[in-house]
């Protein structure tokens, strides 16, 4: 396929990815989205994340997510930051998975550090997706994302990325189907894209290959034009027994709860 002259693109900014970068604190999150960029920072942006916590923690979304119906597109466990690409019913099931993912995680961190009294700044980001050519994108932001550390930084990152070379997806969290659906393109196309272009290529390239598609296309897939917010309840997620570590493989009644939220999701997709 035929580039763009990139360097005639400008690289995405924070209004590209939807606006304000939504916080609970300010109460600015625009709720009515289906796609989300979610970021968790750790307190004073302290290295936490060393591998068995990466670790646990990805296997935490992995569970909490398929058992909530939420698709994970993109996560990255840096030292001390998270970068997670998310699909849901709504911003409410999202915003509840990562409730429970980020407590846990608090919880495993402090029983095995006392000394950390704080482990997260208090609430995640979360910025709205609102177009295919930026979620696309944000798939390259993610993987370049440990690019930046060097041999002396502490902590292991986990990427998403490693099991996509692999083909070693943790399903049905991950749905290897949903990049077909969304770019066109398979698990092993997409991942190759990211790992020999750069960002401004990605960008071009994204540019041609959703030339023709329309605002009425992104508001169809993004947008949820009947959100209304939901009150607050005490019910939480479902989720492996508090503070125990996930298992990896997802039982047939996971499978099942995850098919029967994405239902009326694929629908959305193209053809």
């Amino acid at each position: 396929m035929r580039l763009l002259c990139f360097e005639s693109l400008r690289r995405p900014q924070d209004s590209d990815f939807g606006g304000n970068r939504g916080s609970s604190a300010r109460g600015d999150i625009e709720k009515n989205g289906y796609f989300y960029h979610v970021v968790s920072q750790s307190w004073r942006k302290e290295t936490i994340f060393y591998p068995d916590i990466a670790r646990y923690r990805h296997d935490l979304l992995c569970k909490t997510c398929a058992e909530n119906g939420v698709t994970v597109l993109f996560s990255v466990t840096m030292p001390n930051h998270t970068h997670d690409v998310l699909m849901g019913p709504s911003w409410d099931v999202i915003s509840k998975v990562m409730k429970v993912v980020n407590s846990h995680v608090s919880y495993y961190i402090r029983k095995k550090y006392p000394e950390k009294k704080k482990v997260f700044r208090k609430y995640p980001v979360y910025v709205i997706i609102r177009d295919i050519k930026i979620l696309f994108y944000l798939g390259k932001y993610a993987y370049d994302n440990p690019l930046v550390l060097t041999e002396s930084d502490k902590g292991a990152p986990h990427s998403c990325f490693k099991a996509f070379e692999t083909g070693k997806l943790q399903e049905p969290a991950y749905d290897r189907s949903i990049y077909q659906k969304l770019f066109g393109l398979t698990v092993q196309e997409l991942v190759n894209l990211y790992k020999t272009m750069t960002k401004e290529q990605i960008m071009a390239y994204a540019e041609e290959r959703f030339s023709d598609w329309t605002e009425e296309q992104n508001r169809q897939l993004f947008i949820n034009s009947n959100y209304k917010p939901k009150k607050q309840r005490n019910s939480k997620p479902q989720t492996a027994q508090t503070h125990q570590t996930p298992q990896t493989h997802q039982t047939h009644q996971t499978h099942q709860t995850h098919q029967t939220h994405q239902s009326s999701q694929t629908k959305r997709l193209p053809q």
